[in-house]
């Protein structure tokens, strides 16, 4: 399945939240899932860590990847990436001019650009269609589907046979 990347709220300067940022393909998913885990520390409960890291919380890394697809197709979807190289650090202020000797593209980017590509939010007709289709499975399973097991159950050996001419 697919891994985003967030964006902190000082890279965007959109608002107080987090943005979707990048949508890693499987192998940068698992580069940075295995990244996160020797970065962390299982003496702070880290269960999945693989040794003692430095990092308590808050996974950040920067990452040096190749923009595979923009997703202008679907407004629901960021930039996918394929994930060339990545570090974990607690200060990534400099980290791609320090560690990759590039540029960070959100230093690059216009304002219209990062709004453009990154949002924190969804369209709220997603949001609508998501709250329709959970109304819709309650009515199904809470009310529909018990109603036909008590139907089934109760009234098959009624006269005339209804029950089963309702059924075929």
């Amino acid at each position: 399945s697919a891994f985003e990347m967030l964006l902190s709220p000082d890279a965007t300067n959109q608002s107080n939240l987090f943005s979707r940022g990048w949508r890693l393909n499987d192998a940068g998913r698992e580069t940075m899932v295995a990244l996160a885990r020797q970065t962390g520390q299982q003496s702070s409960g880290c269960t999945t860590c693989e040794g003692d890291g430095q990092l308590m919380r808050g996974f950040r890394a920067a990452m040096r990847a190749t923009i595979v697809r923009l997703n202008e197709d679907d407004e629901f979807l960021v930039p996918e990436v394929a994930l060339q190289d990545a570090i974990a650090s607690h200060n990534l202020a400099n980290a791609c001019e320090d560690e990759f000797g590039m540029s960070n593209i959100l230093n690059v980017l216009t304002e219209a650009e990062k709004n453009l590509l990154f949002t924190t939010e969804t369209d709220g007709s997603f949001r609508a269609w998501r709250l329709a289709h959970g109304s819709l499975m309650m009515v199904s399973w809470g009310l529909l589907l018990p109603s036909g097991v008590i139907i089934a159950r109760f009234f098959k050996y009624r006269p005339g046979a209804l029950w089963f001419k309702i059924h075929r």
